[in-house]
């Protein structure tokens, strides 16, 4: 989804575009992880059902919307200049790269062992893990733009790497509390870390 993102829009503008993706996500994931954690009280193959209905919701829009844009990408993907570039070739990319990878491997933690970590030593019960979860969500929903805007002038490597110091400060942090307001603190820090890296 976000590749097409890319492919369809225009380098002045892909930056706002892919903030606007986001906050469309975020959007679904701050409503998300509350419902997700009352079903998982009440029962967990609930959850699964839920998941499987919004994954057949989101292939029905994706084949709706993107299908005209398909046909463009494919032969435009065919020119001399795709031909002729290649990744490997690249240092600054590749280093780029590595250094995504190890941030990814920081973030995405949020995604599966963030919620137990929450449940083992703050020892939230699930649908308080998926309200708190959603603060990340709403706040990404209510703000995100407005960074975006506030920043998209500066130098994107510089705010990357702002965002993703903030984003390894925010999980470092966690240990060092086990209280609900010391778990909002954290997750402020590492959402203001990725409204400031994941756009750019």
């Amino acid at each position: 989804l976000f590749a097409s993102v890319v492919q369809v829009t225009t380098p002045a503008v892909r930056t706002r575009s892919l903030a606007l993706l986001r906050m469309a996500v975020n959007l679904g994931m701050s409503a998300g992880p509350a419902v997700g954690g009352f079903l998982a009280v009440h029962d967990w193959t609930l959850l699964f059902v839920a998941d499987a209905l919004t994954c057949w919701a989101a292939a029905v829009v994706l084949v709706l919307t993107l299908r005209h844009v398909g046909r463009r990408t494919v032969e435009r993907s065919r020119g001399p200049a795709a031909a002729a570039a290649t990744p490997w070739r690249d240092r600054p990319y590749l280093l780029f790269l590595v250094l995504m990878a190890a941030y990814g491997t920081v973030f995405f933690q949020l995604m599966g062992t963030l919620q137990l970590y929450l449940r083992d030593a703050y020892h939230l019960p699930e649908n308080g893990i998926g309200l708190l979860l959603g603060i990340n969500a709403m706040i990404i929903v209510a703000a995100e733009m407005i960074v975006v805007r506030h920043v998209e002038h500066l130098d994107p490597l510089r705010v990357l790497a702002v965002g993703c110091l903030l984003v390894c400060v925010g999980f470092f942090l966690m240990p060092f509390g086990t209280s609900v307001a010391w778990a909002v603190v954290t997750i402020l820090l590492w959402t203001l870390g990725e409204m400031l890296s994941l756009p750019m």
